[in-house]
């Protein structure tokens, strides 16, 4: 995902998905709260930050919704 893509998420409360290496990240919606140089601050849920359940995930392992839907849940290879 790029940086645009991330800042559109934002700005419609759209989910995301995350690919990367750790599995319990995987297989939830995560809403864009904040896009930063070192990524995304993502949280599950929609509204307000909270820094509590929030991470920090890089760009290049999240993928727009629809996105996730061809993909469905398979690790990148």
């Amino acid at each position: 995902m790029t940086r645009d893509e991330a800042l559109e998420l934002l700005s419609l409360e759209k989910p995301c998905f995350y690919t990367g290496r750790f599995k319990y990240l995987r297989n939830q919606r995560w809403y864009i709260k904040e896009v930063t140089q070192q990524g995304a601050i993502v949280n599950s849920t929609r509204g307000k930050l909270d820094y509590n359940e929030s991470h920090v995930l890089r760009l290049g392992h999240l993928i727009t919704e629809d996105e996730w839907k061809s993909h469905q849940g398979r690790d990148r290879k």
